[in-house]
Order: structure tokens, then C-alpha cells, then sequence
């Protein structure tokens, strides 16, 4: 069976040069499964002898089969090698450049085959282990985390798979087929990389990479190669990718001249690669310049300092790097002299590289959007002001500078279900909107002729003084785009913004309470309960008709009510006369009892205590009844 893009003959032909590897590889997976399997049943077994409860005993998480990476890692670079060796020498080349079978279908059958092979491996450690997870009494597995490890680590294959055919394709020797197979993994990631932090350190509106390209932790290759908890969405992107690799490298080898073999690659090819692997030794000379050349003090800095030291060692290391390079790429020195004069590309994407560090952190000055073209804003602080709450204090007690009426804060924490819900919340009124706008275009006028150092020590910017505590990571939407900026409130503002949670149309959305159904994981912590006492309730019948109980109540209450029962406690400084301390107050004695709830967000799971007590008296009553039976 053969068509224009597969082959039967040839499928048969690939599985059949990369037999040894493929089941040696196949083999290691089942060893590895089997160490793994007996290692949790172990010590389940003994955690289980030493349990009170019948309850599962071991959590099994993808990290536990880590080993199942060494098919992307190891497996398939060793088989798609292998598969396509005949590409490094001159006679077997001519010999599949000859034989009556598409380029097209050659090159996808074999890569097939590659695939088959890193499937094989991957089933052969997947499928018993499922079932003997699946029926063990004291194991409790994620199924869903497990099956998309599986799936990241197939797609993972296949992306490799792809890029060893580009590899492959446009090189003559192993050697250089590797290095190209290196510069497409490494280099778009640590270029952008170091692209994104350089100006993260240079501009002053910009804390955070995610500021600048939100996916950069999410889909470059590097991070796709070792992170272990894709999401099921990055896995097909994932998989789509190495499927575009796997097309481009068909039309390369199609294209391909069987007088490649045995050379490194065609001279313009070549260039590239010799050129990208210096440049990537280069990049921490393009940092220190980048960060230095930003002022003129930063310059003098730079030339009287040790970074001007660093730089030199990191450029030897560079040119050492291109020179090794060229030797183990053409095994001879006649082409030393031709290497030497270009090694000028080198430089000019060095220059190409630091100029558009400096473009683009001007275009992040430059984009200062007016209140009018601003649809919405929202803030991403590490704590808000909160509204007075009802509590018996010293009438003598001052407040460190802050509105009476607004007498404490509570800390935003990272996961937490209402402190997202504040952090996303988008607000559109045009007070709010002006109030950013005006910030912004101050912080940019601010910003003239200063580097960024500059800016945060210039003790003329009275605005910076008061406001270094109070930073909020600003999301813009103008126009159509999205825009991203670190901002330093002054206390008005943080407190004008503050209030606009708590007032009706926003706190409505804010302070609601995900319905029961949408919930990944709910139960009821009794911290209460003596030790001894298994003081987690996880009854799901029981748990529904509580939150659902908990949930009625909680709507009815004030803001300032559900403050209590979600953060539960309030922090401030307090000052009286010349002396200031840092006090803490639980607002409520409730939060001994607490519902502990998860919800996931967009593939990321947020949580939140909620506290069972006086102000929820039918949710608590109804728990202890429950308790009481169970």
C-alpha cells in the first residue's frame, strides 16, 4: 500500500532499522513500571497498617511516572536518528534518493514509525499500571492528571519527532544535525527569554514577564520539554506544532540534494547554524549591555565596573564556542579563514538584538492610552483597604494616615477564590478609568532621561514616596488590545479603588459564592476536634445540602460580614502618641470550623476557607447533626 504521503513498505522498513532501539526502549519501560507500581503498593501497604482508616492512604500524581519522559527526551532523538541515518552518508543516500517511493511518503513513514515506537513504549508502562492502580484498595489516582501526562508525553514525541525530520533534512552529518536540532529547542525559547527579563530590568512599568507575553511559561518549546502538568488545551497545541514541524520538515526533505551528505549543510544553512549556536553564548553579553547602555551614567558604570569585565569573558567563551563549532562540523581547519570573517553575523544579531530591546521597551513607554479609549481596567494588588468593622478599640487610637472610615486591610493571596474574584474584577466607571490614565501618563512623564534606578530614588517625585506601598499590576483594555503595567498608587488611590469593591454593582459579583455543582473538591475542616480525631468531613451527600445551606445564609449578610468569614482576619499598623505597633484582629472566633472549597479556573485550582459558625447558624447546625450521624 503506497500513496503520495505514506508507505506501507517503507512504515515496515522504519520500524524495522529501529527494532534494537525500539525495544530496548520498550523493555526500560517496563522495568521502570514495574520498580514504580511494586514502590506505591509498598507503601501503601505499610501506610496503610499503620492507618486507623480504611480511606485511601496513597495519592498517585504524575510525577510518580516521570520516567515515561525519557521517550521524548532520549527515545525518540536516538530512534528518528537511527530511522534516518542513511541521510549521513553519501551511498545509502543516493540509494533512498533513488528508489521508487514519494520523498513525501519516505519521510512521513518513517517518522511514523519513529512515533510508533515512542506510542509502543509509553502503553507498555501506561496500561498496567492503570489497572493495577485502578483496583488497588489503598491508592487514590487522579485519572485526569494521569491521562493527560500520558498525553503530554505522547505529543511531547511527536513535536521531537518533528524537529529531528527538519534536522535531518537540511544537514549532512549527525553532528550537525544534532546542533540544529539544539538551536530549535533552545534558541527561540532563551532568546525570548532573555528578550522579555532584559526589559522586565530596564523598564519601569513592567514587573513581571507576563506583562509582556502572557503564553511565555505556557507554550515554548523549552518549557514544553520539562514542564510536567500540561493542561489537556496545551497538549493539542502542542501536538499541532509538531505536526507543522513534521510537514516542514516532509517539504525540506523533499527538497533535499543527496550531495548534502556527508557535509555539515548547504553554505547558507550552515551560516545559520554556526551563527545561531554563538549567538546563544552571546545572549549574557547582550544583558549586561542592554541594562547598562540605558543612561550615560550607565555607561560609565559599564566601562569602569566589572560588568565590562563579564562581558569580554562571555564573548571569548562565544567565539571559543563558534571555533569548536566549525572544527567538530567539518573536521578539518581549512575553513577558519572564511569562519573568521563571518564571524561579523554574530555581532550584527548581537546589534539587531539590543536594538530592538531599546524598541521595544520605547514602545511600552509610548503607549499611554487616553480615558477615552480605555474600556475597562482592573488591579492586581497584594492588599485592599476594608471598610470599618464593628469592634471594641481605644477611642484614643489614631490611624496611620489612613480614612477612618477605612480602618484596616486584608492580604490578597495567590489561589484564593475571592481574591481572584477582586483581582479580575474589570471596572469600567470613568473615575476609575481617569484614575489610571492619569497615573500612567504621570509615571511616563516622571520617567524622562531617568533610568529606572533613577526614577525610584529621585526624592523630587514626592508621588513615588507615598506610594511604594501600594503597587498593583494594571490590566488595560483600550482599542481592542490588552495592556499590562505595574503602577504605584498613592494612598488616595488605593483607597478610591478599594472602595469601588465594596460598593453594590461590583461587590454583588465579587462576594458571590461558586454553586455547588461547579465545585472540584469541597469538605468540612474541624480544627476543634481532639488530636485523635479524624477532624475532615468529606460526606458528599451531607456536603451538598451544607454549602448549599452556608450559601443562602452568606448572601444575606453584609460585606463586611463575608470579609469576616472568608479572610477572617484584618491587619493594620496602629499608632498611639510616638509609639506604632503591628496588630493582627480575628474579626470572628469562627474559623475553628471551616469549609475548604476548590474551584478550578481555566485549568488552575483556586481554594477558599469559608468559616462555619455564628453568622451561618443553619449551615452549622445542620453540620453538626450530620457529624453527629457520621
Amino acid at each position: 500500500m503506497a500513496s503520495r504521503f505514506w508507505s506501507k513498505s517503507m512504515y515496515l522498513d522504519g520500524l524495522r532499522r529501529t527494532r534494537v532501539a525500539g525495544i530496548i526502549y520498550a523493555a526500560a519501560m517496563a522495568i521502570f513500571t514495574v520498580l514504580t507500581v511494586g514502590d506505591i503498593l509498598e507503601q501503601a501497604r505499610l501506610t496503610a497498617a499503620e492507618s486507623d482508616t480504611a480511606l485511601n492512604v496513597i495519592k498517585v500524581d504524575a510525577a510518580d511516572f516521570s520516567f515515561l519522559t525519557l521517550s521524548y527526551y532520549i527515545a525518540v532523538p536516538v530512534l528518528a536518528f537511527m530511522a534516518f541515518s542513511f541521510l549521513y552518508k553519501r551511498n545509502t543516500s543516493d540509494f533512498y534518493h533513488s528508489i521508487p517511493v514519494r520523498r513525501e511518503a519516505l519521510a512521513l513513514s518513517y517518522t511514523s514509525a519513529v512515533i510508533t515506537w515512542a506510542v509502543v513504549g509509553i502503553a507498555v508502562s501506561a496500561l498496567p499500571s492503570a489497572a493495577v492502580l485502578a483496583v488497588s484498595p489503598y491508592v487514590s489516582v487522579d485519572w485526569t492528571e494521569y491521562f493527560t501526562f500520558l498525553l503530554m508525553c505522547a505529543v511531547l514525541s511527536i513535536l521531537v519527532a518533528g524537529l529531528i525530520l527538519v534536522a535531518a533534512s537540511i544537514t549532512g552529518r549527525l553532528f550537525s544535525g544534532v546542533a540544529v536540532l539544539f538551536v530549535m529547542t533552545f534558541l527561540p525559547f532563551f532568546t525570548l527569554l532573555a528578550f522579555v527579563e532584559i526589559i522586565v530590568d530596564i523598564s519601569f512599568l513592567i514587573t513581571e514577564s507576563s506583562q509582556i507575553i502572557p503564553f511565555l511559561d505556557s507554550y515554548q518549546l523549552i518549557y514544553s520539554l520539562i514542564k510536567l502538568d500540561f493542561t489537556p488545551a496545551q497538549s493539542l497545541i502542542t501536538a499541532g506544532l509538531g505536526i507543522v514541524f513534521i510537514f516542514l520538515g516532509t517539504y525540506l526533505f523533499k527538497k533535499r540534494k543527496s550531495e548534502i551528505a556527508e557535509t555539515p549543510a548547504s553554505p547558507v544553512v550552515y551560516r545559520i547554524i554556526r551563527t545561531a549556536v554563538a549567538f546563544m553564548f552571546t545572549l549574557p553579553c547582550c544583558a549586561v549591555i542592554a541594562e547598562n547602555f540605558d543612561s550615560e551614567e550607565g555607561i560609565r558604570e559599564f566601562f569602569n565596573g566589572d560588568d565590562l569585565i563579564m562581558t569580554i569573558v562571555f564573548l571569548f567563551l562565544a567565539v571559543i564556542v563558534y571555533y569548536v563549532f566549525e572544527l567538530m562540523a567539518t573536521r578539518n581547519f581549512r575553513g577558519f579563514k572564511k569562519a573568521t570573517m563571518q564571524i561579523v553575523y554574530v555581532f550584527i544579531a548581537d546589534a539587531f538584538f539590543i536594538g530592538a530591546i531599546f524598541g521595544a521597551n520605547a514602545l511600552i513607554v509610548l503607549d499611554n492610552p487616553s480615558p477615552e479609549e480605555i474600556d475597562w481596567v482592573s488591579f492586581d494588588m497584594y492588599r485592599i483597604a476594608t471598610p470599618a468593622i464593628a469592634w471594641e478599640h481605644d477611642p484614643d487610637l489614631k490611624y496611620d494616615g489612613l480614612d477612618p472610615a477605612y480602618e484596616g486591610y486584608v492580604f490578597l493571596s495567590s489561589h484564593e477564590i475571592f481574591s481572584d474574584n477582586i483581582c479580575s474584577t474589570r471596572f469600567e466607571d470613568i473615575e476609575t478609568v481617569r484614575l489610571v490614565s492619569n497615573r500612567l501618563s504621570k509615571a511616563i512623564e516622571t520617567s524622562y532621561g531617568k533610568t529606572k534606578d533613577e526614577w525610584f530614588a529621585d526624592s523630587e517625585q514626592d508621588a513615588l514616596l507615598s506610594t511604594r506601598d501600594y503597587p498593583a499590576d494594571v490590566t488595560i483594555k483600550a482599542n481592542g488590545r490588552t495592556i499590562k503595567r505595574t503602577l504605584y498608587l498613592s494612598q488616595e488611590e488605593w483607597l478610591a479603588v478599594s472602595r469601588r469593591v465594596f460598593e453594590a454593582d461590583v461587590a454583588e459579583t465579587v462576594f458571590a459564592l461558586p454553586d455547588y455543582d461547579s465545585l472540584s473538591e469541597i469538605y468540612i475542616l474541624n480544627a476543634i476536634l481532639p488530636n485523635g480525631y479524624d477532624n475532615e468531613f468529606h460526606n458528599k451527600e451531607a456536603l451538598e445540602k451544607i454549602y448549599n445551606q452556608y450559601k443562602e445564609e452568606f448572601e444575606a449578610l453584609t460585606e463586611n460580614q463575608k470579609l469576616g468569614l472568608l479572610f477572617q482576619t484584618f491587619e493594620w499598623n496602629l499608632v498611639k502618641g510616638s509609639a506604632s505597633k503591628y496588630a493582627k484582629y480575628a474579626y470572628y472566633d469562627s474559623d475553628y470550623i471551616r469549609i475548604h472549597i476548590v474551584l478550578e479556573i481555566d485549568g488552575e485550582e483556586y481554594f477558599q476557607n469559608l468559616s462555619l459558625g455564628h453568622l451561618t447558624p443553619k449551615a452549622l447546625n445542620m453540620y453538626s447533626s450530620y457529624r453527629r450521624q457520621w
